[in-house]
């Protein structure tokens, strides 16, 4: 890629990151204060809402480590766009970092499906 074209997608993953980070600040916040504070009530022009308001403490830790692994695959993205000025250790620290991520959503989302029956 020619490096107007980089730095365009590296901008686009970036926006992309940000996005993800505000989800997943807006749904710890709704669903944290629906579970721990008290019940939000929503009437039906606010549908869309409910699905975040209604989950529980398990799957919310499945959505936040969801969360977590595709922003940490968004940083690898990043890095492998630019690939000859990272250091080989940075870019095995960041795959078993990233690696390690998505085995410990995986075993959440197991541990959830387990609980659930």
């Amino acid at each position: 890629m020619a490096g107007e074209e980089v730095h365009i997608t590296l901008s686009a993953v970036a926006l992309l990151d940000l996005v993800l980070v505000a989800n997943l600040i807006l749904m710890v916040m709704l669903s944290g204060y629906e579970n721990f504070v008290a019940k939000i009530a929503l009437d039906e022009t606010h549908e869309a809402l409910s699905r975040l308001t209604k989950l529980g403490i398990g799957s919310l830790k499945v959505k936040i480590m969801a969360s977590v692994a595709v922003i940490s695959v968004i940083d690898l993205l990043e890095q492998f766009f630019t690939i000859e000025h990272v250091p080989n250790e940075k870019l095995i620290w960041l795959v078993a970092l990233h690696a390690t991520f998505v085995v410990t959503t995986v075993l959440f989302a197991v541990a959830d499906r387990l609980a659930e029956r």
